[in-house]
């Protein structure tokens, strides 16, 4: 396999283990650095890169390319999504509900409550209940991926 953009475009089945192997992501970010040098302005090959580099747990590098991404183009609202869900990861809270925010802004249709679920606990975890409430009571409408249930829980702490 010569890349992650080939396992994931080819049309016969891949394993996608491999794809995630450490030395199979390093590769795949090699080329696309190769393919920014020749496109410095492409805002998706900083988005791709910030995805590989999520999945090799490079933070900092990651954090630095989804920025790339939104800075040269800003409607690309799922950097947001992804930045949120970082920061959310590290449990730097006020970061997250910024990013998810912004994200929100924009997408505003959250069809699996995965984003208002995280948004309301990093608003608890900021003591912002007003603000978790809102975001609890949107999380709740997902009656069927399991995440009303908690948020009918934390919201059952809030009343």
């Amino acid at each position: 396999m010569d890349s992650e953009r080939d396992v994931f475009d080819s049309e016969e089945p891949a394993d996608w283990r491999e794809a995630l192997k450490p030395e199979s992501l390093l590769e795949s970010i090699r080329e696309l650095k190769g393919e920014v040098r020749w496109n410095p302005a492409d805002a998706e090959l900083y988005f791709q890169l910030g995805v590989f580099y999520d999945c090799l747990k490079d933070g900092e590098n990651a954090i630095k390319a989804y920025k790339k991404a939104h800075e040269l183009d800003p409607g690309m609202h799922q950097a947001h999504y992804l930045l949120g869900e970082h920061f959310y990861g590290k449990k730097r809270y006020w970061d997250a509900a910024m990013e998810f925010g912004c994200y929100a802004s924009v997408e505003p249709d959250d069809l699996d409550g995965t984003l208002y679920l995280k948004f309301g606990i990093a608003c608890l975890r900021l003591g912002r209940t007003d603000d978790a409430r809102r975001h609890l009571e949107k999380a709740r409408l997902d009656i069927n991926g399991g995440r009303a249930g908690v948020a009918n829980k934390l919201l059952l702490h809030l009343s």
